[in-house]
């Protein structure tokens, strides 16, 4: 398969540095859409190579959005297999480079999560939560921190 192309470069360099993108045509392939339960394109699954699931971003999403669902597919990847400084360090990208993207909310409150599981210590996800609620109050995530 050769590279992928986007008009946004930044989409279409993580990407291809990152991923091996399939392109499957759910009309004359609707087993995927009974695999995968998705009734509704585009849909992106982020999977590992064993094909577990880890993410998946379904509709159209402009650049800054998609790109930090890319990122936020490696990170999740990363935190589902307990590589948690990797995970921290990609969720952390997100907040600092895309703190405005649809994502950037999950990314700031999974740094917390991710570094509670590094270390059992309860602090982060306080401290965590409490910088969701400040940063992007009315969000899912920043209620999240009150349950």
């Amino acid at each position: 398969m050769g590279a992928v192309t986007y008009p946004d470069e930044r989409v279409a360099r993580l990407i291809n540095e990152n991923f091996l993108p399939v392109q499957i045509n759910v009309v004359e392939h609707p087993e995927f859409t009974d695999r995968f339960l998705q009734r509704w394109t585009p849909a992106i699954f982020f999977l590992d190579a064993e094909g577990r699931e880890h993410r998946r971003q379904v509709g159209y999403a402009f650049p800054d959005d998609f790109l930090a669902d890319l990122y936020i597919g490696l990170a999740q990847e990363a935190f589902d297999n307990k590589r948690y400084e990797e995970a921290v360090a990609r969720y952390e990208h997100i907040v600092s480079e895309l703190p405005d993207s649809l994502a950037a909310p999950e990314a700031l409150y999974m740094v917390g999560v991710a570094k509670y599981r590094a270390t059992g210590d309860g602090k982060y996800l306080g401290e965590y939560w409490d910088q969701v609620a400040e940063r992007y109050p009315g969000t899912r995530w920043a209620k999240a921190g009150d349950v």
